[in-house]
């Protein structure tokens, strides 16, 4: 049984409780990507880029969390392709995006940096295992999404996945991938997640 709530004025910590018996508040509702930022400074983006996708799948962007005591949450990705050219003019079956995990990185890449979005506190994160520019993957694929890439658009944020809920613990990844036969163009991807203390 919980604990009774007893009328107050609605004021400082005192709930206000109107004669139906119906709670009243205020309230401010904030993604949890500004909650943490604002908090804990534990909000980043890190901004991946394949500079020639040729005629190939990409491994545009890898992120995996390395950090022990806290769970790494995917609050947004934005996906870009550009210039691209040679190929199956989209939208086609040959070209589109996909969001994996299950795999791990291997070899080759580059390094990717993730900045902290709170520029007062300028955190550094623990996830420091980020690299694009096509790393070599092991392990098996999981597809979790699949988008065929748009010719008028060329941008791809994924408004239909439900943000938030791809949460990874210590040694999981986050991949987006760009599979084309296209001989030319640059791909870019943008991630802003959260390092968050597993409840």
């Amino acid at each position: 049984m919980g604990w009774p709530i007893k009328n107050g004025r609605g004021t400082g910590s005192l709930a206000e409780v109107d004669p139906d018996g119906q709670l009243h508040v205020h309230a401010s509702t904030v993604e949890e990507a500004r909650w943490t930022s604002d908090k804990k400074g534990k909000a980043f983006i890190a901004v991946f880029e394949e500079a020639t996708v040729n005629n190939e799948t990409a491994n545009v962007a890898y992120l995996e969390n390395d950090d022990e005591d806290r769970d790494m949450v995917i609050e947004y990705v934005d996906m870009q392709w550009l210039d691209f050219s040679g190929g199956t003019a989209p939208v086609a079956a040959a070209n589109y995006w996909e969001i994996t995990t299950g795999e791990k990185y291997s070899a080759d890449g580059s390094a990717v940096t993730p900045i902290c979005l709170n520029r007062r506190k300028l955190t550094t994160p623990s996830t420091t295992l980020a690299y694009d520019s096509d790393p070599t993957l092991t392990g098996t694929e999981v597809v979790e999404w699949k988008r065929y890439a748009n010719a008028t658009e060329g941008h791809v944020e994924a408004p239909e996945l439900p943000w938030g809920t791809f949460r990874f613990g210590k040694g999981e990844a986050f991949i987006v991938k760009l599979t084309t036969d296209e001989t030319a163009g640059v791909a870019l991807v943008n991630i802003v997640f959260s390092m968050v203390t597993p409840e």
